[in-house]
């Protein structure tokens, strides 16, 4: 695409079409920008072969989260802190008493050395872990952290279009919202479809937009996400991504026109919740990209990237976010819920440097800090 500017951290593919989608949210004070309607492309419906790349991996080699993945048998894995490991060799050994959780999946005859913040440990016998994990309860959180129809089983589906006028993200905050006030404080903000129902906690991203020697240049930062807290007492892992859209307004049509003119790939990490491990054990996302030959290594952790838009205009920019579905880890635990959500950038998390000014999408909102915002390059 001739107007993007290859970014360090950013692989950039041209617009895929879609699947239509529609609004389940009234505008505030007036009708929604017809881009709503426009057609982008959805997330994946799945991370390939579990995040594993494709040649095996017994030891953490990189800074952030590593995928360790091996089916040889008598091997030694070394994972560090929030690694994921998929031991499935014969006599296998896991060193994972690093203090931080990991998600363990081994077979029968792997043996396992764990934090009880990896617990549960997925499909070694519980003889063969050191320590044991604690029997698990039946019944789990309460039911403000249950699933919803919004979110049963692992089927994935199209984004909804959802447009807030607030700091909360999605028809309805957590309640309480949020359960530690630390997490707020991180900048993380918690929202629900429906009340009760499960809480998805993201950190909404920047987006900076400048001229710089005659070019008109989009800077973003990528999103933070988290696991949904299906099971309190539980370190719940999910899989999570992301996909930067961009619009140009058409004002030559009435009401205006929202044109989609780029999307990113989509990219994916897999977090833990917020609640059951220490915050300050809570890491950026390593996203990478939806491929197996390219996840040997975390494609980025906040830079999303740096664009170059085509022309003099109003840009306004929306973030697509999915939780990917998850079935039981195991009896008494609660499956993990599936949502979608689109977001147009708010005004609080776009900034408009040189040469550009920062407009509200709907002109007849005063209150610019929450609200849906657009840049403004103009003569």
């Amino acid at each position: 695409m001739p107007w993007a500017l290859p970014a360090v951290f950013c692989v950039l593919a041209p617009l895929t079409v879609g699947v239509n989608l529609a609004s389940s949210a009234p505008a505030p004070n007036g009708a929604l920008p017809r881009a709503q309607a426009v057609e982008i492309k959805p997330a994946p419906q799945k991370v390939p072969n579990n995040g594993c790349p494709a040649k095996p991996q017994y030891v953490d080699t990189h800074a952030g989260q590593n995928f360790l993945c091996g089916s040889a048998p008598n091997k030694q894995f070394y994972p560090g802190p929030l690694d994921v490991v998929w031991a499935t060799g014969k006599n296998d050994k896991i060193w994972a008493q690093n203090t931080k959780p990991n998600e363990i999946h081994g077979v029968a005859s792997v043996k396992a050395y764990v934090d009880v913040v990896d617990c549960p440990v997925h499909g070694i016998p519980k003889a063969t872990i050191v320590p044991q994990c604690p029997a698990r309860r039946t019944r789990s959180a309460s039911s403000s952290d249950s699933t919803s129809s919004h979110s049963s089983g692992v089927q994935s589906r199209a984004p909804t279009q959802i447009i807030p006028a607030s700091p909360v993200d999605g028809p309805y905050s957590c309640s309480p919202s949020p359960p530690d006030p630390g997490i707020s404080g991180d900048g993380w903000i918690g929202w629900s479809w429906k009340q009760p129902g499960p809480c998805y906690y993201l950190i909404p991203p920047d987006v900076h937009c400048t001229e710089t020697s005659g070019q008109l240049i989009v800077d973003a930062q990528a999103p933070q996400m988290a696991a949904v807290n299906a099971n309190k007492g539980t370190v719940d892992w999910q899989f999570v991504a992301w996909s930067l859209i961009i619009y140009k307004q058409d004002a030559t049509t009435q009401p205006v026109t929202w044109k989609v003119i780029h999307q990113t790939p989509f990219y994916w990490s897999k977090p833990t919740d917020l609640f059951d491990v220490p915050l300050s054990a809570v890491a950026p996302n390593n996203w990478r990209l939806f491929s197996a030959e390219k996840d040997g290594a975390p494609a980025f952790s906040t830079h999303a990237g740096t664009f170059r838009l085509p022309s003099l205009g109003t840009y306004t920019f929306n973030f697509s976010y999915e939780w990917y579905g998850t079935p039981s880890a195991g009896e008494g635990l609660k499956p993990l819920p599936q949502a979608s959500y689109l977001e147009f950038v708010s005004g609080y998390h776009l900034n408009a440097r040189s040469g550009a000014n920062v407009v509200p999408v709907y002109p007849n909102l005063t209150n610019l800090a929450w609200d849906p915002a657009a840049c403004t390059f103009s003569q």
